[in-house]
């Protein structure tokens, strides 16, 4: 049986690339070099909710996964004629931005996964909810479980939503509950917080932020 982990994180840093790697590590994923994929689970594929992945191998090997990536720059007043510069501690000058996974599968354990991204979690939600129904629809597949996950951040703040329902989301609108981001354990369903958080680079350098949210294929491989 296969197992699929769902992890997330959120960083900053002085370059997109950076703030990319950052968000990385608050996965624990900044040390594999990452095989994107497209969308498909195979039969008998358990998806867990881990938000921090485990050991999954030794450094530098190759670590398959889909990607969720969402990244922008912290923003600035637009009649100011000064270069921006680095968000005061404690406030959250970054436009926020969204990453999120969402799943489904058949009873067997097939299935398919959409990612979305973008500055409107909403439009996110709703993303994921249309790439799953026609994900589905192309695939003939009636789902016995779908799931998402989607990861909000601003800077100073982290907002975890998860679903949980045993058919597709309504085309009506995204159905979700927000979670607490502790990462001492994995997330539990229908409760609610907005959890302030560091990331993992200075904020000093933190001229740009990234959100991930990545499905992690089993564990790594080598790369030679």
């Amino acid at each position: 049986m296969g197992r699929v982990r769902i992890v997330w994180g959120s960083g900053t840093g002085p370059t997109a690339l950076a703030s990319y790697d950052a968000a990385l590590a608050a996965a624990n994923v900044q040390d594999y070099n990452l095989v994107r994929v497209s969308s498909v689970l195979p039969v008998d594929t358990t998806v867990s909710l881990a938000g921090t992945a485990p050991d999954l191998g030794p450094v530098g090997g190759k670590l398959t996964v889909v990607e969720a990536r969402g990244t922008t720059a912290w923003t600035r007043s637009e009649d100011s004629e000064n270069p921006p510069t680095r968000p005061a501690e404690g406030t959250t000058d970054y436009q926020s931005t969204s990453a999120g996974l969402g799943w489904a599968q058949a009873a067997s354990g097939r299935g398919t996964v959409y990612e979305a991204t973008g500055t409107d979690r909403e439009a996110v939600h709703e993303g994921i909810d249309a790439g799953l129904r026609a994900g589905c629809a192309l695939r003939e597949l009636t789902p016995a479980h779908t799931d998402r996950v989607v990861l909000s951040a601003d800077g100073g703040t982290e907002r975890i939503e998860t679903d949980n329902e045993g058919d597709l989301p309504s085309s009506n609108g995204p159905r979700y509950a927000s979670i607490n981001a502790d990462r001492s354990a994995p997330p539990t369903s229908r409760s609610e917080n907005d959890v302030s958080r560091g990331t993992n680079t200075d904020r000093s350098e933190g001229r740009h932020l990234t959100a991930v949210v990545l499905a992690v294929y089993g564990e790594s491989d080598p790369i030679f």
